[in-house]
Formats: C-alpha cells, sequence, structure tokens
C-alpha cells in the first residue's frame, strides 16, 4: 500500500531534522529493515550506531525508531512490544490524527517502562541521542489532518 503524502511530509520533515541533529555520528535510515530474533520490521525511520560503511548486513537494533501513524496507529502501538524486545532504547509514534508524538522508552524484558505524550506547544527532547529535540508545533505547521 503506497504511503500518503501526509505520512511522507512527516516523515521526510522528521528525517531531515534528524540528520541534520547527528550528523555523521549516526545511521539514519528510512524505511529499511532491521534484523531482529524473530521479526524483520521496517521502520519508517531508525537510527543506529556508526555509518552505513560499518554494516555488511541490517542492524540488529536501533537507538531510536519512529513510525509515523496516518492510518495505522493501533498496529504501530503493538509494535512498540517487537522493538522493546529487541532493545530499541526508544521508540516514537508521530500520531498524525491527534497532532502529537507517543514517546516510548527504558525496554525491559519486552515492554517499555515509560510512555509519554508529547503535544503541540511542547518540545521533545530525545532521551537516547544527545541534543535532538522535536518542537511538536513545528513538525505539524501547516499541515492538515
Amino acid at each position: 500500500m503506497s504511503k500518503s503524502f501526509l505520512h511522507t511530509r512527516l516523515a521526510d520533515a522528521l528525517v531531515e531534522l534528524l540528520r541534520n541533529a547527528v550528523g555523521g555520528l549516526f545511521w539514519v535510515r528510512q524505511e529499511a529493515p532491521l534484523t531482529f530474533k524473530d521479526s524483520e520490521p521496517e521502520p519508517d525511520i531508525s537510527i543506529v550506531e556508526g555509518r552505513r560503511d560499518d554494516y555488511q548486513a541490517h542492524p540488529v537494533t536501533a537507538r531510536l525508531v519512529v513510525e509515523v501513524s496516518v492510518s495505522s496507529l493501533q498496529v504501530d502501538r503493538e509494535m512498540a512490544s517487537v522493538y522493546a524486545e529487541a532493545e530499541v532504547a526508544e521508540y516514537w509514534i508521530v500520531n498524525a490524527a491527534e497532532r502529537c508524538l507517543e514517546v516510548y522508552r527504558d525496554p525491559v524484558e519486552g515492554r517499555y517502562q515509560s510512555q509519554q505524550r508529547v503535544t503541540e506547544g511542547e518540545v521533545l527532547e530525545c532521551g537516547v541521542l544527545s541534543g535532538v529535540s522535536v518542537k511538536v508545533a513545528e513538525l505539524f505547521a501547516g499541515v492538515a489532518v
């Protein structure tokens, strides 16, 4: 199924922000597989240790995974357990319908211990990538949902 313009716009805006924030210190990937023990999801965005040339196969975890949810919110919420099991340090869902970011942190035994909702007017400070922040209002600026 093809992605909507809204999905693409939000994902592209975040990729640009994240690449600018992390520079060459991490590999920012878009719609690329992560190879976990029992699955191989293709998140909208993932940030992994090192650079592209450091890998000969798909990464097995990530510092940060982001899913943009325009029509897949329930599925994206269910993916939290998959990402937590693979020890993805932080997981964001861009909840387009409610114009907010859902943030999951601190994976322990397949569950995130911390969940937070960051709304317009607030700034999300990434807990696992120093200097990475998202002004939620700017992410959704000019976007009709």
